[in-house]
């Protein structure tokens, strides 16, 4: 498995396919192969696909230092610069689209076309409750059990699936928690992630993002997840950054890359074809 140095610690990646670059940044403390599921055999059929795992998950190192969704920006900056990516389509999925958006704010010369999947800008209503460190949510819970309980039971809860989805393709299902599990994170960088995400806040700039944009979210994807009513939060920047289109996956909640990976792939594809 191919891995870099990049900002002193090793980093993960790979690429597959042919064509245009797209990379496709993934979401808290979720590794690269999730994409190997559904979106990499997919895409690799157009583009150049480019995965890979931020700092402190997966199969990159995991270095103790405060993580943020500007820092894994920087990092994914330095790996294209490092691959001779010069300009690609950007995807990013929940925490990944926090990153997507840094890197096109930060480096927008990198940024072709972006993807705002099931994400948000941070505090996007002055009255909301955003909390900024490790939830209480998440902390009540890994009070109640071990680590690696709360993982699983994160991955297959209803905050990423609609319960109707696991009962009616268990095979699936069970394929797809398979790989998510496949590498578990470790405690300490996880809530780093969790940390990193809290705090992102880019409601003030996401105007700025000048790129062909899409958003993208699940009808469903409303289950507070620390503090962002996903449906709600791809409303307010697709009313923000200019042009931007706004596409809504019937019936799904956050896992919609995986829960109804056909439609969501094809309404990602038009746009990057059209861009």
């Amino acid at each position: 498995m191919p891995k870099v140095n990049i900002n002193g610690f090793g980093m993960h990646y790979e690429l597959e396919g042919n064509g245009p670059p797209l990379v496709l940044i993934p979401g808290t403390g979720t590794h690269c192969h999730t994409w190997k599921i559904y979106q990499v055999p997919f895409f690799s059929k157009h583009f150049q696909v480019l995965i890979f795992d931020h700092r402190g998950i997966g199969y990159s190192d995991k270095p103790d230092v405060k993580y943020s969704t500007r820092l894994f920006a920087d990092d994914l900056n330095e790996l294209l610069n490092h691959l001779r990516i010069d300009k690609a389509h950007v995807l990013g999925h929940s925490m990944g689209g926090r990153v997507a958006q840094w890197l096109a704010l930060e480096h927008p010369e990198k940024v072709k076309s972006l993807v705002l999947a099931a994400t948000g800008p941070g505090k996007y209503r002055p009255e909301m409750e955003y909390p900024r460190g490790v939830p209480l949510s998440t902390a009540l819970k890994l009070v109640d059990c071990r680590f690696e309980d709360f993982i699983k039971d994160h991955f297959s809860s209803g905050f990423w699936f609609n319960p109707e989805f696991k009962e009616k393709n268990p095979e699936e299902f069970e394929k797809i928690q398979r790989v998510f599990l496949e590498v578990m994170p470790e405690p300490k960088p996880y809530l780093r992630h969790v940390v990193a995400r809290q705090e992102h806040e880019l409601t003030d700039r996401v105007d700025k993002i000048k790129q062909p944009t899409l958003v993208i979210v699940g009808e469903n994807d409303r289950v507070l997840g620390n503090g962002t009513d996903h449906v709600e939060s791809s409303r307010f920047m697709a009313g923000k950054i200019l042009g931007a289109q706004l596409v809504t996956i019937g019936k799904v909640r956050h896992g919609l890359f995986w829960e109804a990976h056909e439609e969501t792939n094809s309404r990602i594809l038009d746009f990057l074809r059209s861009h």
